[in-house]
């Protein structure tokens, strides 16, 4: 009996000696490290989304002033011919060309129209103007309320987004003109995508109480929140943000959520195991109190092992095991840390990005300092020191190698190191292919500006092995003129001479005007020639004697992107003409960027005449032997066949032909001089004009068959045979 109390005894000790310290470990754990993990994600995920959404506004209002701009434009040339009865040619194609550069303004805008809804409605797009029915009419009237008293209104239709323009309204005469653009919804809900924590998710309220996702349909609980807060959702948690934005008295309202569990799933697996492991620990000790007296006693490490499950620890140490476990722990809580700090160093560069494209004007350097230290910046000077460093295709030693992803890695990383001896506060920033911009407080740590970049330049060689060009400000800059002065670095890059060499220079020290006259006519034909005749050796040596002119006349990049770039648009034009498509062969964009960064002549004269005019000669001889007088032919004979058809239209034909609108409009006035709409018209005349005389149809059946009203077929027909189409009918029936 004596022995059954001693045995009961241990097992309260034990009992208290496990249980409690788990316990304590589990509430320290759940109180000073996962509630503040969740806390601080919350905070910065909501400081990342206000400063991105934030940014967001400012490209949307500068969008609606842009939209606004081309709008009062179209309402001023619209107002000069509000008399006539319709528009003449020289008007619709100008607006034409406007809607065209509006529709390629912007990576969001996808389409823009202009709709004139009087009685004989119609539309004019980039390609041209074409008549709508009545019924379509009335469709787009339900949709964006053209006599509605509000000038300018951002209007949601499901899958697309317009903001439309009423350019001219008077009810009274059942007249109205609008400016409908197409905002690309999905291209904007990738944005807002982009912007967001990975493993979330972003919606939007464009309209009050409808909230839309490409990621998930089910999100109608979010109506009922209306501010940032920690949430808890089919039992998980997630930080939301509620980001408000008005647009033209119009509110939108986007939603962001992120997981909060996967940030601190580490910690949340040690407590549930503590939870599990003290919680069993108590089972296990009851059961053991009461089998006590019918069995001998076993040592409890064995119930704690089996409830742990890991085989591969030291069974015999418990206590090492769990140092081991909350060192782990530790260690999370340092990979949040480092997190942590390069989402500062992403919310640094962020807001000098944005300052160098632009989007802070509108502030002092005083509020722009403030802004910086806001984000982490924590500087003290308004003035910056600015670096371009530029890493050339042209390497040093005489085997060519290119520069590749780990190449750039290796780039980064020594600049940064460089910099973190030399600076204070700084960021660095990829400006496209191995280029840096490095913007730096201006207290340094070190006296000279030139040292710093001839220790980049040298350990760069070493690594890399390419030349290294640099371009500096002579001066700290003010925040205020960080974008000027980053241009002008830029810029200062393509006046560096043409020596393999490494190179450094501010603006003043190379900048040079232009020489226009090192560009040869004559040499241009003679390429353009062997381009033509698919002469290679011809096209070789016309190149070469085309750059080695240029590069005896002036030795600075700066005249041979020049030239490069004539000669690009001259062989553009060539190719624009016959029909090739920009997709055949090399951008502009890309040949002048990988040119800036070779400083040998020849290695220019390689990669122009290998990269792009031989295979832009294999391209020509192949596509553009046959006549393109055949391929109109073929198009006005699909014209002939479908003119019945209602989409029917300058696009439409096109994509039927694989060819952009634009050429297709130049070639219909090249060939048949006349335009692609006045073609369908004389088609659809010809028509009506055989029903006036071989039938006894009504004049309004035929119209109507042909797809006009009366009023319009009347004057249409008209306008092009000098009488009526009844006067017509009289005239021939005689006969």
């Amino acid at each position: 009996m004596n022995m059954k109390k001693v045995l009961q005894s241990k097992t309260i000790k034990l009992l208290l000696w496990v249980s409690i310290p788990l316990l304590f470990m589990y509430i320290l754990l759940n109180f000073m490290i996962i509630l503040p993990l969740r806390q601080t994600y919350q905070e910065n995920h909501v400081k990342n989304m206000s400063l991105n959404i934030n940014n967001l506004d400012i490209e949307l209002n500068q969008l609606e002033v842009l939209f606004s701009f081309y709008g009062q434009s179209f309402k001023e040339d619209v107002d000069r011919y509000q008399d006539l009865e319709a528009f003449p040619y020289e008007l619709i194609n100008q607006l034409s060309d406007n809607l065209f550069y509006l529709s390629n303004s912007h990576r969001f805008v996808s389409n823009a129209e202009i709709v004139d809804f009087s009685q004989n409605p119609f539309i004019i797009s980039q390609g041209g103007t074409y008549p709508i029915s009545n019924q379509t009419k009335k469709n787009m009237e339900k949709k964006f309320h053209p006599y509605k008293d509000i000038k300018y209104e951002w209007i949601n239709l499901g899958n697309e987004l317009y903001f439309v323009e009423r350019i001219l309204q008077t009810k009274e005469n059942d007249k109205a003109i609008l400016l409908k653009v197409r905002v690309d919804k999905q291209l904007l809900f990738d944005e807002l995508n982009r912007m967001n924590a990975q493993s979330g998710m972003v919606a939007v309220s464009f309209t009050p109480g409808r909230i839309e996702s490409k990621q998930s349909s089910n999100i109608s609980w979010l109506n009922k929140y209306k501010k940032s807060e920690e949430v808890r959702y089919n039992k998980r948690f997630f930080s939301l943000t509620v980001n408000k934005m008005n647009r033209l008295k119009q509110e939108w309202i986007i939603y962001s959520i992120a997981p909060t569990d996967k940030i601190i799933a580490p910690a949340i697996r040690i407590k549930d195991l503590l939870l599990i492991i003290t919680m069993t620990s108590v089972i296990v000790i009851i059961i053991l109190n009461v089998l006590y007296t019918k069995k001998v006693y076993q040592p409890f490490t064995d119930a704690i092992n089996k409830v742990i499950g890991d085989e591969n620890r030291d069974k015999k140490d418990e206590v090492n095991y769990f140092i081991t476990k909350w060192q782990e722990l530790l260690e999370d809580r340092k990979q949040l840390d480092i997190l942590s700090q390069e989402y500062d160093v992403a919310n640094k560069r962020n807001i000098i990005r944005r300052i160098l494209d632009g989007y802070y004007t509108f502030l002092s350097n005083e509020e722009l300092l403030r802004l910086l230290n806001e984000n982490q910046w924590n500087g003290f000077s308004e003035n910056m020191d600015m670096f371009y460093i530029q890493i050339n295709d042209t390497s040093i030693s005489d085997d060519k190698h290119s520069v590749d992803e780990m190449s750039f890695f290796a780039f980064e990383n020594i600049v940064s190191d460089l910099c973190s001896e030399y600076f204070y506060q700084w960021v660095s920033l990829p400006r496209g292919d191995m280029s840096l911009l490095v913007v730096a407080e201006g207290e340094r740590k070190r006296d000279t500006n030139l040292e710093f970049i001839q220790r980049v330049m040298q350990e760069l060689n070493r690594v890399i092995g390419n030349y290294v060009s640099v371009s500096f400000n002579d001066k700290p800059v003010q925040l205020s003129n960080l974008s000027f002065e980053y241009k002008e670095l830029v810029n200062a890059i393509n006046y560096q001479k043409m020596k393999k060499e490494n190179q450094y220079f501010t603006y003043k020290d190379v900048y040079q005007p232009t020489k226009y006259n090192v560009y040869s006519i004559s040499d241009e034909r003679e390429i353009l020639l062997g381009i033509k005749n698919g002469d290679s050796a011809m096209l070789k040596s016309a190149v070469n004697k085309f750059y080695q002119s240029v590069y005896i006349s002036s030795q600075t990049l700066n005249d041979l992107l020049f030239v490069t770039s004539k000669l690009y648009e001259s062989i553009e034009l060539l190719a624009k003409e016959n029909g090739l498509s920009h997709r055949e062969y090399l951008s502009k964009k890309i040949i002048l960027s990988r040119i800036s960064k070779i400083i040998s002549i020849q290695e220019i004269v390689d990669f122009i005449n290998d990269e792009f005019l031989v295979p832009f000669s294999i391209v020509w001889n192949l596509k553009v032997k046959t006549s393109n007088l055949a391929k109109m032919n073929e198009i006005c004979d699909f014209i002939k066949k479908e003119y019945m058809n209602e989409q029917l239209s300058l696009e439409f034909v096109a994509e039927k032909f694989h060819l952009s609108p634009t050429l297709l409009s130049k070639e219909f006035k090249k060939q048949k001089n006349t335009n692609f709409v006045d073609y369908v018209s004389q088609i659809k005349l010809s028509e009506a004009k055989r029903l006036l005389v071989e039938s006894d149809l009504k004049i309004s059946v035929i119209a109507e068959n042909l797809g006009y009203n009366d009023s319009y077929f009347n004057r249409l027909f008209k306008k092009h045979e000098g009488v009526t189409p009844g006067q017509y009918r009289k005239n021939n029936k005689r006969f």
